[in-house]
């Protein structure tokens, strides 16, 4: 798999080839590409916070073959298990869901004050940090509320799944890194 390296306030995104040590492809053109995520069909979603869309790139093009909007300060992405799209919305405070091929939400997923990143488990529930918030909502497959209210301290910035199944959290505001 390769991987993508994106700079903030620099509108581009860098393609690292595995083994290499400099970038071979870039996108240029970009506003503010602030997260990415690619899915099964090697398709790339680079998100534009500043212009509240998500771009997507078809396996080496350098030019989005389409355009998902409909989003608010947009901040995470993620990819489930049927090759949807979850994007968190930190101005609304919702996730959008987009089928695969859908260019506006095709679900809104409420109750996530703050909306800032997403995680996957491995039984395909969602699990989404508030910026600065102490909480993490999960979200059961197809649910578009919280069946559950996980807590972490200091306001976890960033979570992820290890194999065993273990939400870790980056605290941002305390320093402290947890295991949910």
């Amino acid at each position: 798999m390769d991987n993508d390296v994106h700079g903030y306030g620099s509108g581009r995104v860098s393609k690292i080839a595995p083994g290499a040590t400099t970038a071979s492809a870039t996108i240029t053109g970009l506003t503010t590409p602030i997260n990415l995520a690619c899915d099964a069909g090697g398709n790339l979603y680079v998100l534009e916070n500043n212009t509240n869309r998500v771009l997507k790139f078809a396996p080496g093009a350098t030019t989005p073959s389409a355009t998902l909007t409909g989003l608010d300060n947009p901040f995470g992405l993620a990819l489930d298990g049927g090759g949807n799209l979850y994007v968190a919305n930190y101005g609304n405070s919702t996730v959008s869901k987009f089928a695969p091929g859908a260019t506006t939400p095709t679900a809104t997923l409420t109750g996530a004050t703050n909306a800032w990143k997403l995680a996957f488990d491995g039984s395909g529930n969602l699990y989404v940090v508030g910026w600065a918030r102490s909480d993490i909502m999960k979200y059961a497959p197809g649910a578009t509320t919280p069946c559950a209210t996980l807590t972490s301290s200091g306001g976890p910035q960033g979570i992820a799944f290890d194999s065993s199944g273990n939400l870790y959290a980056a605290n941002y505001i305390d320093g402290i890194n947890d295991t949910v």
